[in-house]
């Protein structure tokens, strides 16, 4: 066995299991919830503060992430160290996200929110915070997009092209990651189908303003399928277009019962699945650290949603049906 796969199965050993989920959903607060991760893999991460803030403690498990994507990229070498290193970004890309959102809404940063982007400074507005970014590789794409009357969802939406398309490009050169290239498609598909059911049945997003949302390199949606399904003006034209599509299943049900909650629930766990599946190959190295990767990504959000839970006294049974296991 090669020490890449030692290391990514001693990673995968100590990943939270359902009675780990449990028994954070039975604390009743979050300085609990906190003292309970300090005695797994988190609690080097989580500072020793007995009223810690939810946002601290996101802050602190978003930073085991940072460490294991780290220590996996030491042991690859190009391309696909570069598709580690271009992963590093999301998180940054998330941070800017949340920042272009708070200083346009007149807010001030606060420094629990500078999950990734710890450097910011005194920043207090939208132009002086594109300005600070000038070294980034996205500063291009987000000023030009500020530069013409971009307002801050069409900033996001050019992030999220730079970051994803970025990310395929990097992962076309690799010849490990032909599965995960089939594996990011078919997310990308699901993220736009996701898009287009928020913004034409939640929001009434006309079609045009829709496919500014949408990211054109998915496995079976390319821009005129997208262009199809981004008109259609209900669940059920929506289903009807994506009809015949293994996509199709995940949707029907969920589209005719709780909607976008259940919905974006089977996306996670069809995709959970999927990724989970790339840990099992152990002649693939890096498939299996990106299984890993996206495996502790999905225990992340678990704990941001107990987190959420408990604070909102949502109740576990409910709560339970939130999480992707």
């Amino acid at each position: 066995m090669s020490a890449i796969v030692g290391k990514i199965g001693a990673l995968q050993a100590k990943l939270l299991k359902a009675e780990n989920m449990e028994d954070l959903l039975s604390s009743n607060s979050v300085p609990e919830i906190a003292e309970k991760l300090r005695k797994t893999v988190y609690g080097e991460y989580i500072p020793n503060v007995e009223d810690i803030h939810r946002r601290d403690l996101e802050s602190a498990i978003r930073k085991k992430y940072q460490s294991d994507l780290d220590s996996l990229k030491k042991y690859f070498t190009f391309p696909e160290k570069s598709i580690f290193e271009h992963i590093k970004f999301r998180c940054e890309i998330e941070t800017v996200k949340r920042i272009l959102r708070i200083l346009s809404a007149g807010d001030e940063i606060e420094e629990r929110f500078l999950i990734c982007l710890p450097e910011v400074g005194k920043v207090s507005n939208v132009p002086d915070f594109i300005s600070f970014l000038k070294d980034k590789p996205y500063h291009g794409i987000l000023s030009s997009v500020h530069g013409a009357g971009g307002g801050v969802s069409r900033m996001e939406n050019s992030l999220d092209y730079w970051y994803f398309s970025g990310l395929l490009k990097n992962l076309m050169l690799s010849r490990k990651a032909k599965r995960v290239v089939e594996l990011f498609r078919e997310q990308v598909d699901l993220m736009n189908m996701m898009w287009i059911y928020r913004a034409r049945v939640l929001f009434g997003y006309e079609r045009e303003r829709v496919m500014n949302l949408l990211l054109p390199f998915g496995k079976r949606f390319r821009m005129q399928s997208l262009e199809d399904i981004a008109s259609a003006e209900s669940e059920d034209e929506i289903l009807s277009k994506i009809r015949g599509t293994p996509y199709y299943d995940y949707f029907e049900s969920a589209f005719r019962s709780l909607g976008e909650f259940l919905a974006e629930r089977s996306v996670g766990k069809y995709l959970y699945r999927k990724f989970s599946s790339l840990t099992k190959n152990y002649m693939n190295d890096f498939e299996m650290a990106v299984g890993y990767l996206h495996l502790l990504e999905y225990e992340m959000r678990n704990i941001i949603t107990v987190i959420e839970a408990v604070r909102y006294r949502m109740g576990k049974d409910m709560a339970w049906e939130y999480l992707v296991i």
